[in-house]
C-alpha cells in the first residue's frame, strides 16, 4: 500500500516537474519574442548571440523605423509660433485669395517630434536630429519677447543639418500677410478688398534704438549660421522692411559673408520708382552686360505672377510688387527701357535677348475664348514688324493660330496677305540656318462643343482643310530652316 502511494506520489511529482519545464520553456520562447520586437528600440540590447542590433540596420531602414515612429518630415514650424488669425488671406493686387499662408493648423498638423527618440543613445539621437533638421522647414517671426533667441539657441550641427530657413524681422501688416501686397506706394494704408484688422509694423530704421537692437541680433544670427552651415546646401529668405538706403545695406550686410546658398531671397520693401544718382551702364565690362540679358533671369512666361509665388510658402519674392531679390523668381521684365538707353546698348542687348529667348506669339483674346477672331492683322506680323532689327539674332519662334471656329472659313484677302507679309520678312531678315518655327493650330477643351457641333455642318472638312493648308502652305518659302513643326487639331 506504501509503495504504490509512494510509486503514485513520486509519477505526480515526475508530472509537475514535466509541466513546469514545459512552462518555463513557454515563457522564456516569449520572453524571447518579445526581446526581439523591443531590441530595434534598445540598441545596446543584444539580441542574440550574433551580438546584432539594431544599429546594424542600413541606414534607411532605420530612417523608416524614426518616421513611422511619428518623427516629422516635410513640415513647416514656427519657432515664435505666432497666432495668427484664419481669416488673414494673403493677396497679389490683381489675384484671386489664396489659402492662408501662415495658417499653421494646415502646416504643422500631425508634426510633433518623437521625443522619446532622443533618450534612446547618443548614436539615435544624432541620427534623429539630423533626419529632422534636414527634411523640414522652419520660420522665424522676430517678436518682442523672444526676439530671435530661439534661433541662436539651436546648436551648430543644427544648423549644419539645415535645408531651409525663412526669416521675418518685420512685414506688413503684423508680419502674417507675407505673400500679400497690402499697402498703397503713398503710405501704410492697407487696401485690401476686406477692412485690415491689424496694425502695420513701422519699417525698420537704421538710426532707431529699438531697431539697432534687431539689425544687431539679426546680425549675430547670420554670422552663426554663415559660420555652421554647408556650402550650396541651405535655402535662406528674409523678409524685413526698411526706411532707407542704409538700413538696407545694413540688413543684407550678411549675405555677403555666407558660403554659397542652394537658394536665397531678400525682400526689404517696396520698389523703388527713380534713383537719385546716375549709374553709367557703359562702365561695365561686357560679359556683366551681356549677363544682365541672360534668359536664366529673365524667361519669358505665357502666365502672369502666380497667386502663390512657391509652393513651399517662404512669401513673395517677385521683384514685380516688391524691392526683392530671389534665385527662385523668374517673372518676365520687360526690356524696352534698355533698347532706349543708346545706340550700341541697345544693339547689344537685342542681341543677347532675342538669341537667348523663346518667343511665343498667341492670339489676342488667347483660346478660352470662343468669340469671333479673324485673321484680319496676323499678330505674329506686328511682332516681326516692331522687331525687325532683332530677326538676324532670332534663334526660337512659336506661332499659335486661335482654333478654328465657324467664322475663320472666310479668310480675308487682308489677313492672308498679312501673314505672306510676315514669312517674307523672316525670309529676307532672319538667319534661317540657326530659327527653329513652331506652328500651332488646335482646339482647347472649351471649344469642343462649339466644334462638335461644327463638324456636322456640310462641308467641315473641306473648309477646314483649305483654311489650314491657306496658313501652312506659305510657309514653304522659308527653305533652310534649322527646324520647322506644325500642330495640328483633330477633326
Amino acid at each position: 500500500m506504501t509503495k504504490r502511494v509512494v510509486k503514485r506520489h513520486m509519477t505526480r511529482g515526475a508530472l509537475g516537474v514535466e509541466s513546469g519545464s514545459k512552462d518555463r520553456l513557454k515563457r522564456r520562447q516569449m520572453s524571447r519574442s518579445l526581446e526581439l520586437i523591443l531590441t530595434p528600440f534598445y540598441p545596446r540590447k543584444r539580441s542574440g548571440p550574433s551580438g546584432t542590433s539594431f544599429l546594424d540596420l542600413p541606414s534607411k531602414l532605420r530612417q523608416y523605423v524614426y518616421l513611422e515612429t511619428g518623427l516629422a518630415q516635410g513640415a513647416l514650424f514656427h519657432l515664435n509660433n505666432p497666432r495668427p488669425k484664419r481669416d488673414d488671406l494673403d493677396y497679389h493686387d490683381d489675384s484671386l485669395p489664396t489659402r492662408p499662408d501662415w495658417d499653421i493648423e494646415d502646416d504643422c498638423k500631425g508634426s510633433l517630434i518623437a521625443n522619446n527618440l532622443l533618450l534612446v543613445s547618443r548614436t539615435v539621437s544624432k541620427e534623429v536630429s539630423h533626419l529632422f533638421y534636414s527634411g523640414n522647414r522652419f520660420r522665424i517671426h522676430y517678436t518682442e519677447d523672444y526676439g530671435l533667441h530661439r534661433l541662436l539657441n539651436l546648436s551648430d550641427k543644427a544648423f549644419n543639418s539645415m535645408t531651409y530657413l525663412a526669416t521675418l524681422l518685420n512685414s506688413c501688416p503684423a508680419g502674417y500677410d507675407i505673400d500679400g501686397v497690402c499697402c498703397s506706394k503713398n503710405g501704410h494704408q492697407c487696401i485690401r478688398h476686406r477692412p485690415c484688422k491689424h496694425m502695420h509694423q513701422k519699417p525698420l530704421n537704421n538710426t532707431s534704438r529699438r531697431d539697432q537692437r534687431v539689425i544687431a541680433q539679426w546680425q549675430q544670427t547670420e554670422k552663426r549660421i554663415a559660420a555652421s552651415i554647408q556650402p550650396s546646401h541651405m535655402s535662406l529668405y528674409l523678409i524685413c522692411e526698411v526706411v532707407n538706403l542704409q538700413t538696407a545695406q545694413k540688413i543684407a550686410q550678411p549675405f555677403f559673408e555666407m558660403p554659397s546658398l542652394k537658394n536665397c531671397g531678400i525682400r526689404l520693401g517696396r520698389p523703388i520708382d527713380q534713383f537719385d544718382s546716375h549709374f553709367r551702364y557703359q562702365d561695365l565690362p561686357k560679359e556683366i552686360r551681356l549677363l544682365r540679358w541672360m534668359v536664366a533671369r529673365n524667361a519669358f512666361a505665357l502666365l502672369l505672377c502666380p497667386m502663390r509665388c512657391t509652393k513651399s510658402g517662404q512669401g513673395c519674392f517677385c521683384s514685380r510688387k516688391h524691392a526683392a531679390a530671389s534665385t527662385d523668381c523668374r517673372y518676365f521684365h520687360n526690356p524696352s527701357a534698355i533698347f532706349q538707353v543708346c545706340r550700341s546698348t541697345r544693339e547689344e542687348s537685342l542681341r543677347v535677348f532675342c538669341s537667348k529667348s523663346h518667343f511665343v506669339i498667341r492670339p489676342r483674346r488667347g483660346f478660352l475664348s470662343i468669340a469671333d477672331v479673324t485673321y484680319n492683322v496676323p499678330e505674329v506680323h506686328l511682332f516681326l514688324a516692331r522687331t525687325r532689327d532683332g530677326l538676324p539674332y532670332l534663334q526660337s519662334l512659336e506661332i499659335a493660330f486661335p482654333p478654328v471656329l465657324e467664322s475663320y472659313f472666310d479668310l480675308q484677302e487682308e489677313g492672308l496677305q498679312a501673314w505672306i507679309d510676315a514669312l517674307k520678312l523672316l525670309e529676307t531678315e532672319a538667319m534661317l540656318p540657326n530659327l527653329t518655327i513652331k506652328i500651332h493650330m488646335f482646339r482647347t477643351p472649351g471649344e469642343l462643343f462649339q466644334l462638335n457641333r461644327l463638324t456636322h455642318i456640310p462641308g467641315f472638312e473641306e473648309k477646314a482643310f483649305t483654311l489650314v493648308n491657306q496658313v501652312v502652305g506659305p510657309t514653304t518659302r522659308l527653305q533652310g530652316l534649322k527646324d520647322c513643326f506644325v500642330l495640328g487639331m483633330a477633326l
